[in-house]
């Protein structure tokens, strides 16, 4: 019995004879059981990494919307002081037109 164990542990000896309930792997192959656990901490890497660059996407687009927003309300406010301004020679216009023609009626 003795001879048959050397002999299976010297023909398998990548496997993990000795079993221990707490760890996380039960995969009795070592290199399989590492690549395992380096996948499942790439894959969290790679979660944490998306989620970070979802975040940082977010944080730029909203930056970018205020910019937006800012300039936006900058064109509203020159509009305005444009359209207030015509409106004032054209009321300017409009009263010179009056006087011209009360001064033709007498």
């Amino acid at each position: 019995m003795k001879s048959m164990l050397l002999l299976i542990f010297i023909h398998c000896s990548n496997y993990i004879f000795s079993y221990a309930p707490d760890r996380k792997s039960r995969d009795p192959v070592k290199e399989r059981a590492e690549f395992a656990r380096l996948k499942h901490e790439h894959k969290r890497a790679m979660t944490s990494a998306k989620r970070e660059l979802r975040k940082d996407a977010s944080y730029l687009a909203n930056v970018r919307l205020q910019e937006q927003e800012h300039q936006r309300e900058e064109r509203q406010a020159k509009y305005k002081e444009a359209m207030s301004w015509l409106q004032e020679q054209a009321h300017d216009g409009n009263m010179q037109a009056k006087a011209k023609q009360k001064k033709r009626r007498f």
